[in-house]
């Protein structure tokens, strides 16, 4: 118990704020209808997802897309497993680039642009580029970066194009 309080301190979170997020998500899959197992498997990903100082927000709005393209549960939270790691390597990755505490937002545009195929040192690139002092900067940086890549252009000649 006192390492999850001590986890949870480091991360910024008070026990109190971890159960808050929890019961947020909790809420708001079950207000949109998701079956009770699925919201209790997803709530459980998002609180150790915030345990580790992760946004959850996102976590609840992948859930909900999975559910409503008819995606199967046991899919929709291993998906969501793999995105919660992601999202902890994309925020290392974007500290490591002089954002010491990036955003949740940022933390998830980073998640989502390494889901694309963008490396750390990627992310890092965009950070640095894309911070032009504030922190928020970043997450339309890294999403321009990814719609490019999207749109075909190679990852590396996108990140280029965005950093200049």
């Amino acid at each position: 118990m006192l390492a999850a309080v001590c986890a949870l301190a480091l991360a910024g979170l008070t026990p109190g704020a971890a159960r808050a997020q929890q019961a947020n998500v909790r809420a708001q899959l079950t207000a949109r209808g998701l079956p009770a197992e699925l919201v209790g498997q997803v709530a459980a990903v998002a609180a150790d997802a915030a345990a580790h100082g992760l946004p959850t927000a996102t976590l609840a709005d992948k859930a909900l897309e999975g559910w409503a393209k008819k995606v199967p549960a046991p899919r929709i939270v291993s998906v969501l497993v793999q995105f919660a790691a992601r999202m902890g390597e994309a925020r290392d990755a974007v500290r490591a680039a002089g954002v010491p505490n990036p955003p949740g937002e940022v933390v998830s545009a980073a998640a989502e642009a390494m889901g694309r195929g963008m490396t750390p040192v990627q992310v890092g690139d965009v950070a640095r580029a894309g911070s032009g002092g504030e922190a928020m900067g970043v997450a339309p940086s890294l999403r321009v970066a990814s719609a490019l890549s999207a749109q075909g252009m190679a990852m590396g000649q996108a990140v280029l194009v965005v950093t200049r």
